[in-house]
């Protein structure tokens, strides 16, 4: 059973002078590998973590989530994403799950105010390299040769930031802001708890991970960040487990 709890209270921008990345561990992953699949499961094992934050919003939680329930393959498919696959291995456990990600419908609306038509024609050029790129990166990503495979994921990066900056700035450096200023938020939750000895697993694309780090040891760079483009800095979104026994 889950109890979803959120709140329109602004994230408080009055930050503490410490580096954040000392209650965070990352896992960058390949969406939907095996691979990342079974790393988040054997981590979740073996750090049992006060809290995991997901490179996700609610409605892409909650879709994820539905079409796991309602696939015939339920309770013995390998190829869950690693985001759904975390919170399984966190049933009956007192842990709080946290979605951190930008909303759908707002990331959606801000490529379409950035994008010009020059971008798009680019984009559409450069899109079935990339394409084949990424099945050749997730290939070697399986296969455990990790470097070779973010040496492709990181060049497929640069060309739709070459070919296509609207769409790179939304969803790499906009959104590594607000998720930066949303990992804030949950340390500082449980610091003000009294908490000083807790971890935070955060699950997010690999591409992510090297942006979201220098913004948890320049906590102002994220709130920086999110006044250049007008994000406004609302909390995460809670999913609070209710243990069942």
């Amino acid at each position: 059973m889950f109890e979803s709890t959120s709140t329109e209270v602004p994230i408080n921008v009055k930050r503490r002078e410490t580096d954040y990345s000392q209650y965070v561990e990352f896992i960058g992953t390949a969406h939907f590998s095996k691979t990342s699949i079974m790393e988040v499961m054997e981590r979740v094992r073996e750090l049992k973590p006060d809290a995991v934050a997901l490179e996700l919003c609610p409605l892409r939680y909650y879709s994820l989530q539905r079409v796991c329930l309602s696939c015939p393959k339920r309770g013995n498919c390998d190829r869950k994403c690693e985001f759904i696959i975390s919170t399984d291995h966190l049933a009956n456990k007192d842990t709080d799950i946290w979605l951190i990600d930008m909303e759908e419908p707002e990331i959606h609306a801000r490529i379409r105010s950035m994008a010009t038509e020059r971008e798009v024609r680019n984009w559409l050029r450069a899109s079935r390299y990339v394409r084949s790129n990424e099945l050749e990166g997730l290939q070697l990503w399986e296969e455990g040769r990790k470097e070779e495979a973010m040496h492709i994921f990181d060049s497929n990066t640069e060309i739709m930031r070459r070919t296509f900056p609207s769409l790179w700035n939304v969803l790499i450096e906009q959104r590594n802001a607000l998720m930066a200023a949303r990992i804030h938020y949950i340390i500082k939750t449980y610091l003000d708890k009294g908490l000083k000895n807790f971890k935070i697993l955060v699950v997010t694309g690999a591409a992510h991970v090297p942006g979201l780090k220098e913004m948890l040891r320049n906590p102002e760079l994220s709130f920086e960040t999110m006044r250049k483009y007008r994000i406004k800095p609302t909390p995460p979104f809670r999913i609070r487990r209710v243990r069942v026994d």
